[in-house]
């Protein structure tokens, strides 16, 4: 069983992102997400799906330091839950291009600069494969409510400092 889902919440699930429970359903050129935790704090790690047999493309490692493209085997690339990202296929390239890109990257890891959070994280590396375009939507979420919880701390600062000018 699968199902569609947008939410907000990053703890949940992706956005855009559809449940997978059986692996039959995956289609190689998936781009896929498994959730994690490091340090108390939730994210979904990205891979681009290659088949049973073959496994996930993904940008990782034991650690940041060692983050370089991959590829590990599915049941070691899932984290108990996995989910598919969906896009509007007019922005998808076609799954033997998107196989194509993520096996280029893993056979050329200097191709693919090194790991950085916010710039060039293992969702940036499926999104690029999937689409051409390198992009982390948990990172443009994160920077999205911190910039919001900014402004309302601006406008609470504001806000009291012109009270007590009166």
């Amino acid at each position: 069983m699968a199902y569609n889902a947008r939410l907000d919440a990053l703890e949940d699930v992706p956005a855009d992102g559809e449940e997978i429970t059986q692996l039959r359903r995956l289609q190689v050129g998936d781009h896929i997400a498994t959730p994690g935790k490091i340090e108390g704090v939730k994210y979904f790690h990205h891979g681009i799906y290659l088949g049973f047999s073959k496994g996930v493309a993904d940008f990782g490692g034991e650690n940041i330091l060692d983050a370089k493209t991959r590829v590990v085997d599915v049941m070691e690339f899932m984290n108990g839950r996995l989910f598919r990202i969906n896009y509007p296929s007019a922005h998808c390239l076609p799954p033997e291009e998107t196989v194509s890109k993520a096996l280029d990257l893993v056979d050329n890891p200097s191709n693919w600069n090194g790991y950085d959070v916010v710039r060039n994280n293992c969702e940036h590396f499926a999104t690029f494969c999937k689409t051409g375009k390198a992009a982390s939507r948990q990172v443009i979420e994160v920077i999205r409510q911190a910039l919001t919880t900014l402004g309302q701390s601006i406008k609470k600062a504001a806000k009291a400092s012109s009270g007590s000018l009166s």
